[in-house]
């Protein structure tokens, strides 16, 4: 529910969606995580085609 109003006020669309929403009251902080779908393909500047992703995520890069 939540990932979708937030995917709606930020203009968020496929293959891009909202993956986590944390709100911290004490620090007064809105983390927002937005990913993609996986096997999502995109352009490049410059070279023809859709093209697929290596690993980007935090989990899979380690930071």
């Amino acid at each position: 529910m939540h990932s979708q109003l937030f995917e709606a006020a930020l203009g968020v669309s496929d293959p891009w969606f909202v993956s986590g929403v944390d709100f911290d009251a004490a620090a007064k902080r809105l983390t927002i995580q937005i990913d993609f779908t996986a096997g999502a393909r995109f352009p490049y500047p410059e070279v023809a085609g859709a093209h697929p992703v290596r690993a980007l995520s935090s989990s899979a890069t380690g930071t």
